[in-house]
């Protein structure tokens, strides 16, 4: 039926689910040979280990530059700060592989994929609008090198928490971010101080992308409520 690239290292951990999609009818490809990224229908890279963050960023930047066809991660284990990454990169969807049977997964890729190819001329045109979009915007994140620019200024180079909490302000940009929703999207927990370590982050934040700290521009603070990034 349809031709799926793979870039895995650990066949045995989707042992089920490349068996799934043969039995299926789909073709597996390896994706060692570059030249045939074009011919495929979709893409599967394999995050091994959370470690494997910069060279996933480097074969999502190959594959991108190459096709339009979907691509998505598979992992086990992944980290909030690695899937936002990923899906600034480009990748189309995550896969958390302890939630995602192989039935379920087969359904969902081929669905996918049915619904790119009737409507392949409507989503070129959002695409196309999406990356103008992009380049009229005043705040450029680069996540594989954790760096951000603001206008013609050099890129600055973040922290991962300082980067992660940039990109749900940017991701949300003119709507309010609660202090909460923020801090959970940070660091997924209940921590009593939460309070001093989300204002803390921003404090630092600040200091590197603001001109004037004590009158921001970008990230505004909503008082009692939470922060805003204004673009």
């Amino acid at each position: 039926m349809y031709k799926i690239g793979e870039i895995v290292t650990s066949k045995e951990e989707l042992a089920s689910y490349i068996s799934s999609l043969e039995n299926a009818g789909h073709t597996i490809i390896d994706c060692k040979n570059k030249k045939i990224l074009s011919e495929l229908d979709i893409i599967l890279i394999q995050e091994n280990t959370p470690n494997d963050l910069k060279v996933i960023c480097e074969q999502i930047w190959e594959v991108k530059s190459q096709t339009n066809a979907p691509l998505w991660i598979l992992s086990t284990h992944f980290i909030q700060i690695n899937r936002l990454i990923y899906l600034q990169l480009g990748a189309d969807l995550i896969i958390d592989l302890n939630q995602e049977q192989p039935d379920s997964f087969i359904l969902q890729m081929e669905n996918t994929i049915k619904r790119l190819k009737k409507n392949n001329g409507s989503a070129s045109s959002t695409d196309d609008a999406s990356e103008s979009s992009k380049s009229n915007s005043r705040i450029e994140l680069f996540p594989d090198s954790l760096r951000v620019t603001i206008g013609d200024q050099k890129e600055i180079q973040l922290t991962p928490l300082e980067f992660l909490a940039l990109s749900v302000l940017v991701e949300n940009t003119g709507k309010l971010v609660t202090y909460e929703d923020l801090f959970q999207a940070i660091w997924k927990n209940n921590d009593k101080e939460k309070a001093y370590r989300l204002n803390n982050l921003i404090f630092h934040l600040r200091k590197k992308i603001e001109v004037d700290t004590k009158n921001p521009i970008f990230i505004k603070t909503i008082r009692s409520r939470g922060y805003m990034v204004s673009i």
